[in-house]
């Protein structure tokens, strides 16, 4: 099923050490459920996610925040314990709308913290800086306990390398 779809180098170790540091993992996007699940499967990963929610899992999608939030309740973590990684403006929104940090890439109109809507996007042009960045705010707004990280659709190589240097600042 995945076609010429193929991840990241780096992503499934990403994954595991994430998964490693207890994290649960989630999938909440506006593609179909079952496809998504298939294309997951397809690439050795589904086994990673406590839940893969799609557009059609619920009455609702994304910028409900009610997609985002029963996605959090699915894979075992609540709200307030959670943070979102998306590449959208669609993701923004969710996220402001459902009142959970997120961490934008590609996604923001402007270099830096968007106060308005509480999301770190394009805070600068080297991809580590950013993710230093990203994961000190992200770390200090969930009071240092985030519970589970949600990843979206993202689409860009950077993304990879970002999550790794996030990862190295949470655990540092």
């Amino acid at each position: 099923m995945p076609g010429k779809t193929a991840l990241y180098p780096g992503v499934r170790r990403v994954m595991d050490d994430f998964a490693g540091l207890g994290y649960g993992l989630a999938i909440c996007t506006n593609k179909l459920e079952g496809m998504s699940v298939r294309l997951l499967e397809g690439l050795g990963v589904a086994h990673y996610f406590a839940a893969i929610c799609g557009g059609d899992t619920f009455t609702y999608r994304k910028p409900d925040p009610r997609h985002l939030w029963e996605t959090i309740v699915r894979a075992g973590g609540t709200p307030g314990r959670s943070v979102m990684i998306g590449d959208s403006r669609t993701d923004i929104d969710t996220a402001k709308a459902a009142g959970i940090p997120m961490v934008s890439w590609h996604a923001g109109p402007t270099v830096g913290p968007l106060e308005d809507v509480g999301v770190f996007a394009n805070v600068g042009t080297d991809a580590m800086e950013v993710s230093k960045s990203a994961a000190d705010w992200a770390y200090i707004d969930a009071k240092g306990k985030p519970g589970v990280i949600i990843f979206t659709d993202s689409t860009y190589a950077i993304a990879i390398a970002k999550a790794d240097r996030m990862k190295k600042e949470i655990e540092d």
